[in-house]
C-alpha cells in the first residue's frame, strides 16, 4: 500500500462525522422515535433513527442511551449505548438503529480515490455473536453482486471471537471477484474498554489501525476500490449499528435486518482520501493489555562455547508472507549476517510459507529464502496445510539441487534429506508432508531413509506429524522432532523403543501480535557442557530498531504507522517458558551407540 506517499496522505477531507453526544442532536427525542444527528463535517450527512424493528409499545429509548463516557474518561466527553433485544429466537436483531437521511449527498458516494475510516467504540464483556457498527444499507445480492458473500451487506463487523471485520462491497466488484475481507486479530477488542479502529484504503489497497498499532492480518495485496452503493431503490443510505445478511430478493428490514450492534459509539468519521495519523480522531492512545508481551530487548549473546554451532527454526511465516514479507527477509538477512558468529549449520522451517497458496506469497516466500541460496546456507523447508500446490513449484527436489549436504527427495517431491556437518557430528535432517496422500507416497522412502542411516543423529521436521510411533521411536538415531502448526509452543521429550528421550520441539508465532513478529527459534548445541540451548529472537524488531534510530535507511520497510516502537517489539520473547530454555543431553552415550544395532530385515 503506498502510504508512504506524502501527496496521497495529507489530501483528505472529511465527508461525515457523527459524534454521538445530545450535544449535537439535530432534531427530535429518543422517546419519539425520530431523533436525528447532526453531521459536524458540514456535508449535510445527518443520521436519522430507524425503528422499523422496534417492537410496539417501545420507542428507541429503550434499545439506547447517551452516557458520559469516552475514550479520554475525562467525564466531559459523550457517547451512545446501544443495546439490542433477543425476541422469539431472532437473535439480537430487534432494536433502533441509525441511518442517513434520504437526502445525504453521502449515500451516493462510492469513494473510489480512496477513503478513511474511523470509529472509536467500546465492547460489552458479552458478545455472542456476529453484529456490525457502519456500513451500507442493503445485500451484495439485492446489488447484483457475484461472487464473495451476496447474502452480506459488507460493513465493519464484530465477531463472536471479538475480531474487527471491514468487507465493504467494492466498487471493482467484478474485478476483485467478492468482498475482500480486512480482519483483526481474535479477540482483537478487548472487553469493556475504549477502542480507535482506523480503516484506510489508498483507491487501491487496504489496512486496519486498531489502537495506532496497524493489523498484521489485512488483505493489503489486493485490489480494493472505494465502496460500491447497495440498496439503489432505497436511496443507497449507509447504517450505524446493524448488519444486514439474507438471500432475500426483495429489501425489507423484517427480510435482511440482522443483529444489531452492542456497545458504546463515540463517534465515527469518513474521509476522503487517506488521513495522516497526525489527523486521527485520537492521537494518544491506550492499547490493549494482550499488546505487553514479557519479553527483552537485550543483544543477541554470542556462542557459550567457541566449538558450538546453531541450528535455526523458523516457526509458520504465513501471515509475515502474505502482509509483511519484510519481516520474513529480516530474518533470513540475519542468519546470513550470523551464520559466522553463531556458527549456524542449518536452518529449518515447519511449512506454511503462505497463507492463501498464491504465487504471490510464494514469490515473496522465494525471494526470502534466495538469500540464504546465495549464502550457500543449508536449509530444509517442509509443507503446511495452507500451502498448497504451488510447495512443490517453489521448494520442491529442485530447490535443493546444488545444496551442500543435500541427499534427495521422494516421490511426492516434498520430502527431502540433508546431511550436514556440524561439530563432532554428521546430522541427518529429514522432513515430512503435511498431507496424508503425500505421507503415503513417502512413507515407504522416508522409512528406507531412516532404516539405512541409523548412524547419523536425525532430526525429523514436519508441519506436525503425529505418527511418533511409525517415523520416530523405532529409530533411536532421531533424538528431536521439530513441529509448527498449532497455537501451543512446547520443548518436551518421550521416550523412543529403545527407552532414550526424544526431544519434541513445537514452535509457532503465527497467532501473536503482528504475525509472529518475526520471532524464530534458535538452537545452540554445546557438547562440552552437554546441553541445548534454545532461544527465540526477532532480527525484525532488530532491524526496525536501527531504522528507527537512522542505522539504516527505511526505503519503504516500515509503513509511516509502524515508524515507533510496539509494546510488543520485544527482540526476545519470554511469554512461554520454552521460549527460552536449555535442554540437558549427554552427546556421547546419547550417539555413541548409533549404527551398531542391526536394521530389521
Amino acid at each position: 500500500m503506498n502510504l508512504d506517499n506524502t501527496e496521497n496522505r495529507s489530501a483528505f477531507q472529511v465527508a461525515a462525522d457523527w459524534k454521538f453526544d445530545p450535544a449535537y442532536i439535530h432534531a427530535g427525542s429518543l422517546e419519539e422515535n425520530d431523533l436525528v444527528l447532526k453531521d459536524v463535517s458540514g456535508e449535510g450527512n445527518h443520521l436519522r433513527l430507524n425503528v422499523e424493528r422496534v417492537p410496539e409499545g417501545k420507542t428507541a429509548s429503550s434499545f439506547m442511551r447517551f452516557l458520559a463516557d469516552g475514550i479520554y474518561g475525562d467525564g466531559e466527553e459523550h457517547s451512545l449505548q446501544m443495546e439490542p433485544l433477543a425476541l422469539d429466537g431472532e437473535g439480537k436483531k430487534k432494536g433502533a438503529f441509525w441511518e442517513t437521511i434520504p437526502e445525504a449527498p453521502i449515500n451516493q458516494e462510492e469513494f473510489r480515490q480512496g477513503y478513511t475510516l474511523e470509529v472509536i467504540l467500546k465492547l460489552p464483556v458479552q458478545v455472542s455473536e456476529w453484529s456490525s457498527v457502519f456500513g451500507r444499507k442493503g445485500t451484495g445480492k439485492l446489488a447484483g453482486m457475484q461472487g464473495g458473500e451476496p447474502e452480506a451487506g459488507g460493513g465493519l463487523n464484530i465477531s463472536s471471537s471479538r475480531e474487527l471485520q471491514w468487507n465493504p462491497w467494492t466498487a471493482n466488484n467484478d474485478e476483485a471477484g467478492g468482498n475482500p475481507v480486512t480482519w483483526s486479530d481474535a479477540d482483537g477488542v478487548q472487553a469493556d474498554k475504549w477502542h480507535h479502529v482506523v480503516i484506510k484504503n489508498d483507491g487501491c489497497s487496504t489496512i486496519m489501525i486498531v489502537d495506532g498499532i496497524p493489523v498484521q492480518r489485512c488483505n493489503t495485496f489486493e485490489k480494493q476500490v472505494g465502496i460500491h452503493t447497495l440498496d439503489q431503490e432505497n436511496g443507497g443510505c449507509w447504517v450505524v449499528g446493524t448488519a444486514y445478511w439474507s438471500q432475500a430478493d426483495i429489501f425489507s428490514e423484517e427480510a435482511c435486518g440482522d443483529a444489531i450492534f452492542s456497545g458504546q459509539i463515540q463517534e465515527i468519521r469518513l474521509s476522503r482520501g487517506v488521513v495522516d495519523d497526525s489527523h486521527y480522531l485520537v492521537q494518544h492512545h491506550k492499547v490493549d493489555d494482550r499488546y505487553y508481551i514479557s519479553g527483552n530487548s537485550e543483544p543477541y549473546p554470542g556462542l557459550t562455547g567457541a566449538e558450538n554451532y546453531t541450528f535455526v527454526n523458523i516457526p509458520d511465516p504465513q501471515y509475515q508472507t502474505q502482509y509483511k514479507p519484510e519481516i520474513v527477509d529480516a530474518q533470513m538477512e540475519w542468519i546470513c549476517d550470523k551464520q559466522k558468529e553463531l556458527n549456524i549449520a542449518m536452518a529449518l522451517c515447519v511449512g506454511d510459507l503462505s497463507q492463501d497458496g498464491t504465487s504471490r506469497e510464494f514469490l515473496r516466500a522465494d525471494q526470502a529464502f534466495s538469500v540464504l541460496d546465495e549464502a550457500k546456507i543449508p536449509y530444509l523447508v517442509t509443507d503446511g496445510n495452507h500451502d498448497g500446490p504451488d510447495f512443490k513449484k517453489y521448494f520442491g527436489q529442485s530447490r535443493y539441487a546444488a545444496s551442500q549436504g543435500y541427499q534427495g527427495t521422494g516421490s511426492s517431491g516434498i520430502s527431502s534429506y540433508f546431511i550436514i556437518k556440524a561439530g563432532s557430528y554428521e546430522y541427518l535432517f529429514l522432513s515430512l508432508p503435511w498431507n496424508e496422500e503425500d505421507v503415503e507416497l513417502d512413507r515407504a522412502w522416508a522409512l528406507n531413509v531412516l532404516d539405512t542411516h541409523r548412524q547419523y543423529p536425525t532430526i525429523v521436521l514436519s508441519h506436525f506429524n503425529e505418527e511418533m510411533d511409525v517415523f520416530v521411536k523405532p529409530f533411536d538415531q532421531v533424538f528431536m522432532t521439530v513441529r509448527g502448526h498449532i497455537e501451543e509452543r512446547w520443548v518436551s521429550s518421550f521416550r523412543n523403543d529403545a527407552g532414550h528421550d526424544v526431544i519434541d520441539v513445537v514452535t509457532n508465532y503465527q497467532f501473536d501480535l503482528y504475525g509472529g513478529n518475526g520471532w524464530l527459534s534458535t538452537m545452540e548445541f554445546d557438547e562440552k557442557a552437554n546441553r541445548i540451548i534454545f532461544r527465540c529472537y526477532s532480527p525484525w524488531v532488530e532491524k526496525k530498531m536501527k531504522i528507527l534510530s537512522g542505522q539504516l535507511d527505511n526505503k519503504g520497510i516500515l509503513l509511516p504507522e509502524e515508524m515507533r516502537m510496539f509494546p510488543f517489539d520485544k527482540l526476545f520473547n519470554t511469554r512461554e517458558e520454552t521460549d527460552n530454555t536449555v535442554v540437558n543431553m549427554n552427546f556421547r552415550e546419547r550417539f555413541g551407540g548409533l549404527g551398531k544395532e542391526k536394521a530389521e530385515p
